[in-house]
């Protein structure tokens, strides 16, 4: 019942996708994997190197951390 009754709204503002270099399902979703659709004003994409589905092992891991603290630092200054 509240599946049938939910109207989709997109978000008002831009997302930010943080994803794997290799990503196995740009060939189909593109490099912001589908979240373009959500967005009223676009997808910002930030590539980590590895692998779809590794990004929290041993290697990749501190990769992520040190990014996600970037893009994090970045907003909080940029509201």
């Amino acid at each position: 019942m509240a599946k049938r009754n939910y109207t989709f709204e997109r978000y008002p503002g831009r997302i930010q996708v943080v994803r794997a270099k290799h990503q196995p399902a740009d060939w189909h979703y593109g490099a912001a994997l589908g979240w373009q659709d959500l967005s009223t004003k676009g997808v910002d994409v930030t590539e980590v190197p590895g692998f779809f589905g590794n990004l929290f092992n041993r290697d990749s891991l501190p990769k992520l951390a040190s990014q996600l603290r970037v893009l994090i630092e970045s907003a909080l200054s940029n509201p």
